[in-house]
């Protein structure tokens, strides 16, 4: 962990993300809590500190510039905590969620915000499944936001994601190089969820800038807007992923 604050500086100022002052310690705190926990936890395959500043901490971040202050944001599948974690600690007007279906893994996002003193009335995380939580009126359309990263393709991502928001709310999926070809592909199918694709934004993640030799990430946000205007669960309760 030689040397991670300098590079985690680093990294976000050639990125143009702006860290909150005493987040860079936190961050760096939380990769030792999570490295330290990840055996007991199963979390993350991602262990070496340059890549978890990069394929966790940065790509987390990507999202961020494009939500507008004080919304209601709900991280759909958080496994190890990102992207809601990071969001939080770079955006602290944001009111955050995190729904993860493993009870281990929702135990350790728990112990990982108390670790970080994030406020339980702004971040909190939820032990459940999208698919029954969606379904719940304390959730349902209860959103201004759903972000979602390493979870499904853009198909299932709508049916799972959409009926949390608001409508006019916007689904923010962090895909891959494939994010373009999965908006064309599950144009129709988006749709039928409710939901309409307003932009794609592509974006490149590494160490580019500190090491010549580090890979580049081809990485893209796609934003669905939801569309439906019901306001009844029962629109939601026979849509089968």
């Amino acid at each position: 962990m030689k040397n991670f604050q300098r590079t985690l500086e680093m990294v976000f100022n050639l990125s143009d993300i702006a860290l909150p002052a005493g987040v860079t310690e936190k961050l760096y705190g939380l990769a030792k809590f999570m490295l330290a926990e990840n055996e007991k936890y199963n979390l993350t395959a991602i262990t070496v500190p340059d890549d978890i500043i990069v394929k966790h901490y940065l790509d987390s971040a990507a999202a961020a510039e494009y939500i507008l202050p004080g919304s209601r944001v709900i991280d759909i599948g958080s496994g190890a905590g990102f992207p809601g974690i990071l969001l939080a600690l770079i955006r602290e007007d944001l009111n955050i969620t995190m729904i993860e279906g493993s009870v281990k893994k929702a135990a350790y996002i728990d112990l990982a915000l108390r670790f970080l003193e994030l406020p339980p009335a702004r971040v909190r995380v939820i032990a459940g499944r999208a698919e029954e939580l969606k379904k719940n009126k304390e959730y349902f359309m209860g959103y201004d936001i759903a972000v979602s990263r390493a979870v499904a393709n853009l198909n299932k991502l709508a049916f799972m994601c959409l009926p949390f928001l608001r409508p006019g709310g916007e689904l923010i999926a962090y895909k891959g190089p494939r994010g373009v070809a999965e908006c064309k592909e599950f144009k129709k199918s988006i749709r039928a969820a409710g939901g309409n694709i307003t932009r794609v934004v592509t974006y490149g993640i590494s160490l580019v800038g500190i090491d010549k030799h580090a890979e580049n990430f081809n990485r893209s946000l796609v934003f669905l807007e939801r569309t439906v205007s019901t306001n009844s669960v029962d629109f939601i309760k026979n849509i089968k992923l």
